[in-house]
């Protein structure tokens, strides 16, 4: 975790590895970034990211930043660059990653292009 100079903005980043057969059969990656508003806090960005290993065998993601929230699902080759998604939280993203993972696989179900 870190923070600016003055306190005002915290960058959280979490790194998951699950574990597989040899070394681990995906990692997850967690990052969001806040802002402190006069009374409370604010979610500015955040980059949730699921990964089959080896890198390129498949990937999952939620993101938010350029005030655009959207999806990327790459099995193991995107057929688009992004999808329409709605926010989530971190929680939320854990929870699609561990059905991709119990699937043994990413899936485009569901996902539109943006």
């Amino acid at each position: 975790m870190r923070s600016d100079r003055d306190g005002s903005d915290w960058r959280i980043e979490l790194d998951v590895l699950v574990p597989g057969y040899g070394d681990h059969a995906a990692s997850m990656r967690f990052v969001e970034h806040w802002q402190a508003m006069p009374s409370f806090w604010r979610r500015r960005e955040y980059a949730y990211d699921y990964f089959l290993e080896p890198r390129g065998s498949g990937r999952r993601a939620h993101h938010f930043h350029d005030g655009i929230v959207h999806a990327h699902c790459e099995d193991p080759f995107p057929a688009h660059t992004h999808y329409r998604d709605v926010e989530v939280e971190l929680l939320e993203a854990a929870e699609d990653f561990a059905a991709s993972f119990a699937r043994g696989a990413v899936t485009y179900v569901g996902l539109f292009p943006l």
